[in-house]
């Protein structure tokens, strides 16, 4: 039997005392605040009908312990003509779903070393950071709560309808590295595509505002070519 050096046991007997101290005042002083400050600013911005900033873990690719903070998306204009149900469903599903293909693309840009991947991840976030904040402004607009966009980085239980990730699928990208950590998120992103496609269809058939329906159509275009380019590149 093979004993840890005397000096290593009391390293890490030294590091329990500290790492406890650093918790509870981090406790105290939220307390001393009054409380949790994220959760009171989500509830207040969701009153107001505007999303919150987020802070989330993870796109450090150093595991979900590190911390990433979003800033409050500012809603875009209202949109002109009428809507129904389905167009607010569509917003208010889509909004969250466009957050996490956000937040998956900065997953892989913290990490990846292939140029295509990059591309794609950048490429993704530009075109869906835009569209996150239109459908706020419609949801303003029409009297709806606007989600926050980047509440489920860690993933939720059944939360995988649609496309969106797990917390055991967004835990296996954050973990991934090299290039498993590519065929990880090209695998992931073709189907969180193919979730995003599907509700865009719906709001196609049966959606009737006039901007909702042009995104929707939008979104199945450009996400349908984006598949088919991920499995290329799987392939290759």
């Amino acid at each position: 039997m093979t004993f840890a050096p005397r000096s290593a046991v009391r390293r890490q007997l030294l590091l329990v005392p500290a790492t406890a101290i650093a918790l509870t005042a981090a406790a105290c002083a939220g307390a001393g605040h009054g409380g949790d400050t994220t959760s009171t600013t989500s509830m207040s911005s969701s009153a107001q009908g505007a999303p919150a900033s987020s802070s989330a873990p993870g796109v450090s690719g150093s595991g979900m312990t590190a911390m990433a903070s979003y800033p409050p998306v500012t809603p875009g204009p209202a949109a002109s003509g009428a809507h129904n149900d389905v167009d607010v469903m569509f917003a208010t599903e889509m909004i969250p779903h466009h957050g996490q293909a956000v937040q998956m693309a900065d997953m892989i840009l913290a990490k990846t070393g292939n140029a295509r991947v990059k591309a794609l991840a950048e490429r993704i976030k530009a075109a869906q950071s835009p569209e996150i904040a239109a459908m706020a402004g419609w949801l303003k607009g029409w009297g709806s709560t606007v989600p926050d966009p980047y509440a489920h980085l860690a993933g939720m239980a059944g939360m995988e309808h649609g496309g969106m990730m797990g917390a055991e699928q967004m835990d296996q990208l954050d973990k991934a590295t090299g290039a498993a950590a590519d065929r990880v998120f090209l695998t992931q992103m073709q189907e969180h595509h193919a979730g995003a496609v599907e509700t865009a269809k719906r709001e196609i058939k049966n959606g009737s505002n006039p901007e909702a329906k042009k995104l929707a159509r939008s979104i199945v275009t450009s996400q349908t070519a984006e598949i088919a380019e991920m499995k290329a590149m799987v392939t290759a």
